[in-house]
């Protein structure tokens, strides 16, 4: 099922922010940090991509390993490093879970519900556009290129 979720309803607050190059082109990713769909986007997909800001929602679905994985990367002094570290290289984050990072993550849960979704990864374009799956980078650059405004 589709749902419209554009840029001007992402919040920035609990999203782990990664920018490649200019960040032109914007996606929203809903990510649990043990899923194996989530860690090959991650490192196939948008790895291999530039010019594109990613808004990563943690939404850790697959028990408290994850809870507690979410919390640490959403409490690290680096976010999006450390972000990228796990998803790409099983590099344990430097952060412990705290009363923000739960809150953020009850946030995230919410916004989730909000939006009907039942699985990771789940991908929205900037112009409300998904939720999508995981896919190649020629999948999801084709979408990327027929965005509206």
């Amino acid at each position: 099922m589709n749902h419209q979720f554009n840029e001007m309803d992402w919040p920035e607050e609990t999203a782990v922010k990664v920018v490649k190059g200019a960040g032109d082109k914007k996606l929203a990713v809903f990510m649990d940090p043990f899923c194996v769909y989530c860690k090959k986007l991650s490192k196939e997909t948008l790895a291999n991509m530039n010019n594109i800001t990613i808004y990563v929602y943690l939404w850790p679905i697959l028990g408290e390993e994850s809870e507690e994985m979410a919390s640490a990367i959403l409490s690290s002094s680096n976010r999006a490093k450390a972000l990228v570290d796990w998803m790409k290289f099983d590099q344990m984050p430097n952060g412990l879970s705290s009363e923000a990072s739960d809150q953020i993550l009850d946030k995230n849960r919410r916004l989730a519900e909000r939006l009907g979704l039942h699985g990771t990864p789940a991908i929205f374009l900037s112009d409300g556009r998904g939720p999508f799956t995981a896919m190649s980078p020629t999948a999801l650059a084709a979408k990327l290129s027929t965005e509206t405004a």
